[in-house]
């Protein structure tokens, strides 16, 4: 990955973040500096995993960018629903 691919990480963040806000405000996390890092490591796993297991899918800039879309929603909503799963398991 190089320094586009993380300009293109970050935009998909974003990008997340703003759609998340929109469909359902409670499963990401109130911050937004720790949504965009979630997104982002999430859409680096994802493109990460996109390219391991389909390994002939078109990248821009190194990055699969479906896949990368699918992990930074993944990760996103993992990271917002943490405190919610503490509460359950009781650790909260």
């Amino acid at each position: 990955m190089n320094l586009g691919g993380l300009f293109i990480l970050v935009a998909i963040a974003i990008l997340v973040r703003m759609a998340g806000r929109r469909m359902a405000p409670l499963l990401l996390p109130p911050s937004r500096l720790l949504t965009i890092v979630a997104g982002t490591l999430g859409g680096w796993g994802g493109s990460y995993a996109g390219h391991a297991l389909l390994p002939l899918v078109p990248q821009v800039a190194g990055i699969d960018i479906p896949m990368a879309v699918a992990g930074a929603f993944l990760a996103s909503i993992l990271v917002g629903l943490a405190p919610f799963l503490m509460v359950l398991v009781g650790r909260g």
